[in-house]
């Protein structure tokens, strides 16, 4: 009898870790076919498997007799003949398929391979097999099989991964013709890995990597992969779920699992840095505290909700149902506005707890998982300041722009929250970005310091952290305006006004802290600057000290009294245009040797207040000119 219960005991189910985990970084761990033949070895390939990180390697099991030094001991002839021969089991067919057989117990999630070595005797056509059935008689249903050439001598390897604890029963068959075979080292060994697979081509994501981060990209079509476990959905995942990834829309999303359509979590905002979210086992089960707004995890049964759970906003939802899934745990991902659709994503890795693990083991598990996701911290860090109105803003809708928009992810290119460094490009402004600082008048939306922070990441080289304040239709003057004012003395500021220019002193000041603590050094590059319009009413020489007073706080609390402003005039087809605005723009200009206006007045616009998307282009691709030549 060959089982579980000699030479692999209890590493079967291995415990000395909370969870067993996933991460892309290791090609050898993936392949590109179910069988595991052809390893992942580029950027691009596709996935059908990819082994745990973590967990028990394979083990060899011994053998009853699978030498057969002596004699067939062990082994019972299920049909035709079988006799012992010089340390070989020489099996011979007549007119019938001939085997001998040993019963195997086997325990579910786990992948066995058994092998054998067989020597052709004779018989022009006959084929040697290995064949796990159901029971002794060789008729009995077959559970799988493998075979060489007729009339072929060479190494039978056969794989079978149980869906539960079973005795199946290992035929060596001589079929085909009549003949002989002598099989000898018979094999068998247990690989309790746990996996991720895809047996469909069409439905395999591609594994990318940019030499410092390694994902899994989903391509919104049809892409999902299953993981093996000891028992199907829900039930065999009682300490929860990590995962983190990245939508690569603008229309927000959520992992899912397992993944019914009849119920979903609906108005989530795109996940926007690769921190994990976790999902746990047991109707009471929260997401951990302390995570990112952005993030929602949901697993589902697959033919009804079985609940779900999810973070917005600074809320925590619960509702994960007790009910089993009958398949396999599943990720994929999910339109949060259009349920129906898969998501395009970026996977960075993915961690699952069978058992019911405590808060340290949680905490633990959530920041490895996070670590897969998160961009390297660089040792510098250049900072653009991005302040104005809503020309600043960006009001151009995202679909409208060029290709390198769509993706909203740029090499090198990162947000600031207030909080956190966000890799998702701020061009797609979100929640804690700091675009619409007050509203959300520039959701899904991009302006020209989008295209400058990506031309210059690409010029210099350099790794960029934009530091942005932005609201649409606020003016430099002091007047009460829900939207904010961007006056330089606060006191000025009425009750009830958003102080803008104090907002982005403290995100500047939060980021430098965040920095300190990292021992990242902060180089301020620019303050990227439009606002005008809404000050239309101004006197030109009002308009032009409260705007180079904006200019001197920034400079202030940058330390940077040099700093250079990058803007631009107003276009003269805006609804908002003034000869005396300009004016006081231009004398800034002539005045300040590190303030630079664009002329702007032949750009045009989309509705007769903002830039259109050529127009942001154009100004964009300036300013990016312009500091790359100082950087």
């Amino acid at each position: 009898m060959i089982g579980p219960s000699v030479g692999l005991g209890a590493q079967a189910r291995p415990r000395a870790i909370p969870a067993t985990f996933y991460a892309f970084d290791r090609p050898e761990l993936m392949f590109q076919d179910a069988e595991e033949t052809v390893p992942v070895t580029a950027d691009g390939d596709p996935v059908a498997v990819v082994l745990a990180r973590s967990g028990p390697r394979p083990v060899e099991l011994p053998v009853v007799n699978g030498s057969f030094d002596s004699d067939l001991a062990g082994w019972t002839i299920a049909n035709g003949n079988g006799v012992w021969v010089d340390g070989r089991a020489r099996v011979a067919r007549t007119s019938t398929t001939a085997s001998i057989c040993q019963a195997v117990s086997l325990q579910a999630g786990l992948r066995y391979r058994f092998g054998a070595e067989a020597t052709w005797i004779g018989g022009s056509d006959c084929t040697a097999a290995l064949v796990l059935r159901t029971g002794a008689d060789w008729t009995s249903a077959n559970l799988g099989h493998v075979a060489l050439a007729p009339a072929a001598s060479g190494t039978l390897e056969l794989d079978y991964t149980p869906t539960q604890d079973e005795v199946v029963h290992l035929h060596l068959s001589v079929t085909s013709a009549s003949g002989a075979v002598e099989f000898d080292d018979i094999t068998l060994t247990a690989d309790p890995r746990r996996r991720l697979v895809t047996a469909a081509p069409e439905r395999r994501p591609l594994w990318r990597t940019d030499g410092r981060r390694h994902w899994l990209e989903f391509d919104g079509q049809d892409d999902c992969l299953e993981a093996s476990g000891p028992a199907p959905g829900l039930a065999g995942y009682a300490g929860g779920i990590w995962a983190s990834y990245r939508p690569l829309t603008t229309d927000g999303g959520f992992v899912w699992c397992a993944g019914s359509q009849t119920e979903v979590a609906t108005s989530l905002t795109a996940a926007s840095t690769g921190d994990a979210v976790r999902l746990g086992g047991g109707a009471a089960t929260v997401m951990d505290a302390g995570l990112h707004d952005k993030h929602a995890l949901a697993l589902w049964d697959r033919t009804a909700s079985t609940g779900r759970v999810g973070r917005r906003g600074k809320g925590v939802a619960a509702a994960l149902g007790e009910e089993s899934a009958d398949g396999p745990l599943a990720i994929g991902a999910r339109l949060a506005t259009a349920p129906d659709s898969p998501l395009a994503m970026r996977l960075y890795g993915l961690a699952v707890a069978e058992a019911p693990v405590d808060a340290a083991a949680r905490e633990q598990v959530t920041a490895a998982v996070s670590a897969l996701g998160r961009p390297d911290v660089p040792r510098r860090l250049h900072v653009l300041l991005v302040g104005g109105q809503s020309n600043a803003d960006g009001r151009v809708a995202v679909a409208d722009g060029p290709a390198w928009l769509q993706g909203s992810l740029v090499p090198g290119v990162r947000a600031w929250t207030g909080e956190r460094l966000e890799e998702t490009y701020w061009l797609t402004p979100a929640e804690g970005t700091g675009a619409s600082y007050v509203t959300t008048g520039a959701s899904g939306c991009f302006g020209f310091a989008d295209v400058a922070a990506k031309g210059l990441a690409e010029a210099s080289g350099v790794d960029l952290a934009i530091c942005r304040v932005t609201e649409g239709g606020t003016a430099v003057d002091p007047g009460a305006n829900p939207r904010g004012s961007w006056h330089a003395d606060d006191a000025a500021i009425p009750a009830g006004t958003p102080k803008l220019l104090a907002a982005l002193e403290a995100r500047y000041a939060a980021l430098a802290a965040w920095a300190t603590a990292r021992g990242v050094e902060l180089v301020p590059v620019a303050l990227l600057w439009h606002q005008g319009e809404a000050s239309a009413a101004s006197s030109g020489a009002v308009f032009r000290a409260q705007t180079e007073a904006v200019f001197a706080r920034v400079r202030a609390f940058t330390g940077q009294g040099a700093l250079p402003v990058i803007s631009g005039t107003i276009s003269h087809a805006s609804a908002q245009y003034t000869v005396a605005i300009e004016a006081a723009m231009q004398a800034i200009d002539a005045a300040d040797p590190d303030a630079h206006y664009r002329d702007n007045s032949a750009l045009t616009l989309f509705d007769g207040l903002h830039f259109d998307a050529a127009s942001a282009e154009t100004f964009g691709e300036w300013a990016a000119t312009r500091l790359a030549a100082r950087l």
